[in-house]
């Protein structure tokens, strides 16, 4: 290499850190009548009501950025959830309305996320549910 890479603090690499919130939207992705059943809402609610605050605090702790792929629906269902993930600075993106495959990104749901969320996020990361790569993407 012509020019090494510098890391913060001497490190010798970088990691990147990404979780997906998909809370209920598996669930009522495969069945919407599964809305109607607790313990399949329950099981769902776990990740963005006990698991988040969870990992938010060891993020913190160990002062941590990374980003967090949530449905639109579930951000608007959890909006405080979402609102504390941009306040510690963290990125949200984009991850479906709820879990539909669809790759394109689509203006709409953005928009429900900055209105959910109290910040439309004007470059984002792209991640289609049921893939593992990263795709850009930019507002327009």
């Amino acid at each position: 290499m012509d020019r090494p890479i510098k890391w913060k603090n001497g490190a010798r690499c970088a990691v990147v850190i990404s979780f997906d919130v998909d809370g209920e939207s598996p669930w009522i992705l495969r069945d919407p009548a599964l809305a109607e059943r607790p313990l399949h809402m329950g099981m769902g609610a776990y990740g963005p009501k006990t698991g988040m605050p969870r990992i938010l605090r060891i993020l913190d702790r160990y002062d941590l950025k990374c980003g967090f792929f949530i449905p639109g629906w579930i951000v608007e269902r959890y909006p405080d959830m979402a609102r504390e993930v941009l306040k510690r600075g963290h990125e949200i993106g984009h991850h479906g309305y709820c879990l539909e495959q669809d790759r394109q990104a689509p203006r709409a749901a953005l928009q429900r996320l900055g209105a959910s969320s109290g910040e439309l996020p004007p470059g984002s990361s792209n991640r289609a549910p049921g893939d593992d790569t990263l795709r850009p993407h930019r507002q327009r």
